[in-house]
């Protein structure tokens, strides 16, 4: 590896928000010393009703810690396309099948989080995070000590000094911002949600105390001449006005009781906690990025300097959980969701369904398919397998099989707005008995044997009886045969899908701006000064430039990526090589991409490009960076980058026809 690699390989991989959590449940775990801390600080004599509270926000800190290490890719643990589309989905952890490192990591965390939840009082709570200190965090220390050095660029400061840095970052992020009523941090897509208004109301003032005693370790001496000294009065100093959305304001004027509903009550509450977001900003974080000249979010202040030995993880790793258990049982609703599982949890199926009495769009259809689709990908020099289902469907009578094939088509819009990746179900179109199915079935296993020997083909097998199949289908089927039976006339549906096209590329070809000029108000927000949109080059302009001290970004946006993400990756690549610029500026290439990102496709653009991807902007925005806090901007912004409002106006649409 040169040394320019290795220092672009360090700009991406870095472990940053996986040691802030270690460092925060490192403060958090002396239970004593925060009892006798609120009993003198403020003079709590009976801290019963704090308990809830604390162990919520170690709940919340605990969630966050698992959360990171989901998205992290510097310890290099290994995930799959499983997981990666378990977790873009939101499948709970439960019922992950044990397909790669990363689910027995987490599940095997997510144990002990269950554990400290379970904590029904202080000394059960103190015991619980002893062993989570001991057989967790002791890990990260060993891995903190040996595999994670100081970015160069900030060699005065300590491991010590880093991490509290990056606690404050990220407390501040994840633990301050209530917004929504409850903490940021505390959504974690594959874990499951269990709270309520009541649980709620009971944990504000534990959460708030010791969310108090977090800031007073990690400040120290400047604790007391901070805004968190009055942190504890939280709700008291707010003004209902001050944390009312303007969107829920009208609501409120249509119905004078909404203040007085107790669930909405417990929200503007927790959104008291919120009004010190930006007071920590100004008085902390802010100081904090021109002092050492960062801007967090894109400068990693830890980087992994040498890989990480997966034998660290002990049992962490070692150790298998249960598998889920609808994967061993046989009733009809354990095998949909198998079948949901061999999907990949891909929410269209579109059905072919020839029962062997069309021949032209059975197993030709088929291994044309699945032949297309990796020739395809063999041109755009791709190296993903195409994804080959086999599903055998026993007929006693024959003493054999009829059998379904399904392949996975990728779909994208023109500009990668749109998603419409599905799976194309080959249903009943041979058997392996006699006959003419039988010389079909041999034709299309031909095939598969082929491309499978080849590696070009990823093949999974399951046996389904064909009535629960066809149940499936039915249910997943992309089709509305209701729409297709009321709207009969050619000329009427020819001129409703015109329509729909027509719409559907407007809101492709503004779409892509629209992300771009999202992006750079993100910039401008994040305080670059100079910022370029569309900067022009001889192999096509770069969609956004910044700069920060001595760093130049050189910034790409897409809402997907789709087949043609090396092509994409080398086309920045050649844009920004072609770029001469100072000799003491360093050159980062940046792909913002609005949804999440394969794994496997996020690490061929890095590790061949040197392009740091950033998947998941969305959440970047809405949840991280705070840049549209009102929900009727989310919303609207959700609407056009998301597709809802292609979906809504189709649905509209549907809705006329119907009536």
């Amino acid at each position: 590896m040169t040394s320019e690699n290795k220092k672009i390989e360090e700009f991406i991989r870095s472990p940053d928000e996986i040691f802030a959590f270690y460092n925060i449940i490192r403060v958090l775990r002396g239970v004593k010393e925060f009892r006798e801390w609120s009993k003198e600080y403020h003079e709590i004599k009976n801290d019963q009703n704090l308990f809830e509270g604390f162990k919520f926000l170690l709940d919340v800190c605990i969630r966050k810690f698992i959360d990171s290490i989901i998205m992290d890719s510097s310890l290099d643990i290994k995930e799959d396309f499983t997981f990666f589309r378990a977790r873009f989905v939101g499948i709970p952890i439960e019922d992950i099948p044990n397909t790669c490192d990363k689910v027995v990591l987490l599940k095997n965390l997510s144990v002990y989080l269950k554990i400290i939840k379970k904590s029904h009082n202080w000394n059960e709570l103190e015991i619980n995070i002893k062993k989570f200190t001991k057989e967790v965090l002791s890990i990260f220390s060993k891995i903190l000590k040996n595999q994670v050095d100081v970015n160069k660029k900030f060699s005065g400061k300590t491991k010590e000094d880093i991490l509290k840095i990056i606690s404050m970052f990220y407390a501040y992020i994840f633990l301050i911002d209530n917004w929504r009523g409850l903490p940021k941090g505390y959504y974690v897509s594959i874990l499951k949600e269990t709270l309520n208004s009541k649980y709620m109301d009971k944990a504000f003032e534990g959460y708030k105390i010791g969310l108090q005693f977090l800031w007073y370790k990690i400040l120290g001496n400047k604790f007391e001449k901070s805004c968190l000294k009055d942190f504890h009065n939280a709700e008291k100093n707010a003004k209902v006005e001050d944390l009312i959305d303007p969107f829920e304001k009208e609501l409120i004027d249509r119905n004078k009781k909404s203040l007085k509903n107790h669930e909405f009550a417990t929200v503007l509450k927790w959104r008291s906690i919120d009004r010190f977001f930006g007071k920590i900003q100004d008085e902390i974080i802010i100081p904090i990025e021109e002092e050492l000249d960062v801007k967090f979010g894109f400068e990693k202040l830890f980087i992994i300097k040498n890989k990480v030995d997966k034998k660290v993880f002990g049992e962490l790793l070692s150790k298998i959980p249960e598998e889920p258990e609808y994967l061993n049982k046989y009733d009809k609703e354990s095998i949909k969701k198998q079948l949901d599982y061999l999907l990949f949890w891909y929410p269209y199926v579109e059905v072919l369904d020839t029962q062997k009495s069309l021949i032209f769009n059975g197993v030709p259809a088929f291994v044309s398919t699945f032949i297309g689709a990796v020739e395809i990908k063999r041109k755009l020099e791709v190296n993903d397998s195409i994804y080959v289902l086999r599903f055998k469907h026993p007929v006693p009578e024959v003493k054999g099989n009829d059998y379904s094939y399904g392949v996975l088509i990728e779909a994208y819009g023109s500009i990668g707005i749109s998603d419409y990746s599905g799976w194309l179900i080959f249903y009943d179109c041979c058997g392996d008995y006699s006959g003419f199915a039988g010389s079909e079935h041999a034709f299309a296993e031909m095939f598969i044997k082929k491309y499978q020997t080849e590696g070009l083909i990823d093949v999974r097998e399951f046996q389904v009886k064909k009535e629960i199949f066809q149940e499936y289908l039915a249910e997943k089927s992309v089709r509305d045969f209701s729409i297709k039976k009321l709207v009969k006339e050619k000329e009427i549906k020819l001129k409703i899908n015109s329509a729909l096209n027509k719409f559907e590329n407007y809101i492709s070809d503004i779409s892509g701006k629209f992300f771009e000029s999202i992006v750079l108000y993100y910039l401008h927000k994040k305080g670059f000064v100079e910022v370029q949109w569309c900067l022009p080059n001889q192999n096509g302009p770069i969609d956004i430039f910044a700069k920060s001290g001595d760093t130049l970004y050189f910034i790409e946006c897409t809402v997907s990526l789709d087949q043609n993400y090396l092509k994409k990756a080398e086309k920045l690549s050649k844009k920004v090589l072609s770029i001469s610029g100072d000799k003491n500026s360093e050159k980062h290439m940046i792909l913002y991409v609005w949804n999440d990102v394969d794994p496997s496709r996020k690490k061929q653009i890095e590790e061949n490009f040197g392009i740091e991807v950033k998947p998941n902007f969305k959440n970047e925005i809405f949840l991280r960076d705070r840049i549209f806090t009102k929900v009727s901007e989310r919303d609207k912004v959700n609407q056009i980058l998301s597709r809802q409002i292609i979906e809504l106006v189709k649905k509209e649409l549907d809705d006329i026809l119907t009536k």
